[in-house]
């Protein structure tokens, strides 16, 4: 029972891997022969290093550029999700809105 669970375990979690891990990596890593993913490349970077090196100490000097650029690109990525988020339950709001007025009051022709 123990060698089944762990032949089991080993082989989902290196499906999980090469699933999850590997396949970001590859994506990442395309040819280089757009502006978007040179973009989404320095933005991997930069937001990893912001990351990896949170000592106050190592966000100084040329480096600490680097660390800045990266917590700028988190902030448009969360930023980006945020306006996507808002404006999707505004649509779903007005979809709503356009159901009662037209379908169920007869309002809106």
């Amino acid at each position: 029972m123990a060698f089944m669970l762990g032949v089991t375990l080993v082989t989902a979690f290196q499906a999980e891997i090469k699933t999850n891990f590997v396949s970001q990596i590859v994506m990442t890593i395309v040819p280089l022969t757009t502006l978007n993913a040179l973009v989404i490349l320095i933005a991997t970077i930069t937001t990893l290093y912001y990351f990896v090196f949170t000592v106050p100490r190592m966000h100084k000097g040329k480096w600490g550029t680097v660390a800045v650029i990266g917590r700028y690109m988190i902030m448009i990525a969360l930023g980006a999700s945020f306006g996507n988020t808002v404006v999707t339950r505004m649509k779903l709001l007005i979809g709503q809105l356009l159901y009662l007025l037209s379908d169920w009051l007869g309002i809106i022709a």
